[in-house]
């Protein structure tokens, strides 16, 4: 017959039991004891686990149980708590496998997604990285000469206007030394105003032209970028973790 270990201590003292269960008062001691640490644990000022909406529910249902032991609630009480607490595991564990299910779906459909493009048998595209940016470089070029353009047409139609704004004067005062000749000359630059504010406008709608496909340029450098570096390793197949 193998002798039962005794309660002792590495130096042979004998170890306090956590609970004497010939003690009434002990047992009520420890239930409470048990009580007043998994409030604890709920208690977020006190505990991280109060984060966790599944730890703080089963911990909830835990202490249904234990409080229902302190209070000498019947043997149908006790069941009760203790199958309130069966539920709330069960719909945990329910809840966790339909997440595990619902990942691994997404991951079946990423699969079957990337197995498509595969068949497309999708290539690279034929423009280099080194003709993009000459390109860029050409409709960069392009621009500041023809900004500058624009800038000195723009500075012409002010001095026009200013022109125009003085044969105005002159008529409107009657103080021209010849009216029709002034309002010839105002008519003309007139003209010529319009003419010069619609090549500006043409040059402003051509500028904008030019950074619309600068953009699309830039975005098509990084996606060329992007698909020659490749895929980081370990994405294809990797586990998904839905712990916390």
């Amino acid at each position: 017959m193998i002798p039962k270990k005794k309660n002792t201590s590495s130096s042979g003292e004998s170890l306090p039991k956590v609970t004497e269960l010939r003690n009434e008062k002990e047992i009520v001691r420890a239930v409470s004891y048990t009580e007043e640490e998994l409030a604890t644990h709920l208690d977020p000022e006190t505990s991280d686990t109060a984060d966790s909406e599944s730890k703080s529910l089963i911990l909830r249902g835990l202490l249904g149980v234990v409080k229902n032991i302190g209070l000498g609630q019947t043997n149908y009480e006790l069941s009760l708590s203790i199958d309130g607490l069966i539920h709330i595991i069960t719909e945990l564990d329910r809840a966790a496998l339909d997440l595990v299910a619902g990942a691994e779906a997404q991951v079946a459909e990423f699969a079957t997604e990337l197995e498509k493009s595969q068949e497309k048998k999708l290539t690279l595209p034929t423009l280099s990285l080194a003709e993009i940016t000459v390109e860029l470089k050409r409709r960069d070029e392009i621009r500041e000469r023809v900004s500058s353009i624009q800038e000195g047409l723009e500075n012409e139609c002010d001095s026009i206007i200013e022109e125009i704004r003085t044969f105005d004067q002159l008529l409107q005062h009657n103080v021209s030394s010849d009216p029709k000749i002034t309002k010839m000359r105002r008519d003309q630059l007139g003209q010529k105003l319009q003419s010069l504010s619609k090549t500006v406008d043409g040059i402003v709608g051509a500028i904008s032209d030019n950074d619309r496909k600068v953009e699309a340029l830039l975005a098509y450098e990084n996606a060329v970028k992007l698909v020659s570096e490749g895929l980081p390793e370990g994405i294809i197949g990797e586990e998904i973790s839905l712990g916390k």
